[in-house]
């Protein structure tokens, strides 16, 4: 492959994923409550945006803390007291 192609296939893969994934909601007739459309899930997260971030730094606050400390323990032993 060249170059160009590496560089495309990416975004051109997920545009028919989405392509795919709004043809078998249309084509299914599924309801949104059970597969929402990529429209759907677009507007969703515009519209919740606030709430996602304030609990979305929540649990990335939590993550970082407990990892650091989950690596920080065994550290101690390499510090001299």
């Amino acid at each position: 492959m060249n170059r160009a192609t590496e560089r495309v296939a990416p975004w051109v893969t997920a545009a028919l994923l989405l392509v795919l994934w709004w043809l078998i909601v249309v084509a299914f007739g599924i309801e949104s409550f059970v597969l929402p459309s990529p429209i759907e899930s677009v507007a969703a997260l515009y519209q919740y945006r606030y709430p996602l971030a304030v609990h979305g730094l929540a649990t990335l606050t939590t993550t970082s803390g407990s990892l650091s400390a989950l690596f920080a323990w065994p550290m101690r032993r390499f510090i001299p007291s």
